[in-house]
């Protein structure tokens, strides 16, 4: 059945137009392949768009990477690293190509301040639990919806079914299967392979809203994914208690309240939780105090 959905997202993707990973991408990629990477070639491959080296020096100075005093695009690279530069530069196309696809302004602000938002998450998860997938979790979570404005695009009724689905008791991913034959996932996981992003990326977004881990056979694709789902839903409990943001996607569990994560409710005690914490080596008690880092460091007042 995944095949059969997998299909249809990219057959409809194919005739929206899926957006096309940007030849910059594939130009650093085969840089980086190599042994001795020329840097000043890349600075040089990069500095021919204006806006998006403007954009990617503004997230090069965010707190998440340098934090301020990149003034240009060689002493970002010289100072991220190659890989850590890379993970900006692809942040920054996926960005400049869904806003260019034809979706209101407000609906992208709000679904690109969502995937954002997931994305640092994801990263400070990694950073703070020591796992070695820091760029790998940054880049999940920047990719983890980006079909979303696609099937926004292609379906009139995409959104107002989402809404609608978010009220039942059901799953917002067998609700889309059952709609439109395919779901955000797949097609995110799709558009994601069509960008030549990491596999252990792809395959974590992939099943990034089922409740359990089965369909993860490999470690890394089972601690990516285990990051996204536990990022996302932290993000979510911080929107739905601090009222930020309006943009509407199911948190991984689609009962989770806003008490859930901010209350004391006992995360072990809920066998969809159970496996999700174990894999990461978290207890309740852990994750009060990860979610409480993550909101302070998202500025969630």
């Amino acid at each position: 059945m995944d095949n059969t959905f997998e299909q249809k997202a990219i057959n409809l993707l194919r005739d929206i137009g899926l957006p096309v990973q940007p030849s910059i991408l594939s130009e650093i990629q085969n840089e980086m392949a190599n042994e001795y990477a020329d840097f000043k070639k890349i600075a040089k491959l990069v500095k021919k768009d204006i806006s998006m080296s403007a954009m990617v020096i503004k997230v090069a100075n965010s707190p998440l990477f340098l934090g301020g005093g990149i003034e240009s695009i060689e002493q970002a690279l010289n100072m991220l690293g190659i890989n850590n530069f890379y993970n900006i530069i692809l942040s920054v196309a996926l960005k400049k190509k869904l806003s260019e696809i034809g979706i209101s302004a407000d609906f992208f602000e709000q679904f690109w301040t969502h995937t954002e938002t997931v994305a640092i998450a994801c990263m400070l998860l990694a950073r703070k639990l020591k796992l070695p997938l820091e760029g790998y979790a940054y880049i999940c979570g920047m990719f983890h919806d980006c079909a979303v404005p696609l099937l926004t695009k292609r379906f009139e009724t995409y959104n107002k079914v989402l809404k609608l689905a978010l009220r039942t008791s059901h799953s917002v991913v067998d609700i889309e299967n059952d709609t439109f034959k395919t779901n955000h996932c797949v097609a995110s996981y799709v558009l994601a392979k069509s960008w030549n992003l990491p596999e252990p990326v792809c395959n974590a977004i992939r099943y990034h809203h089922r409740n359990d881990l089965d369909n993860y056979s490999n470690p890394i694709d089972r601690k990516l994914a285990s990051l996204l789902i536990l990022s996302e839903t932290i993000v979510y409990a911080g929107v739905m208690r601090h009222n930020a943001g309006k943009y509407e996607i199911e948190p991984p569990w689609n009962n989770i309240s806003e008490q859930y994560l901010t209350v004391g409710l006992q995360l072990h005690n809920d066998k969809r939780w159970t496996n999700i914490l174990v894999e990461l080596n978290l207890d309740d008690e852990d994750v009060y105090h990860l979610q409480d880092a993550i909101f302070n460091r998202l500025s969630y007042e």
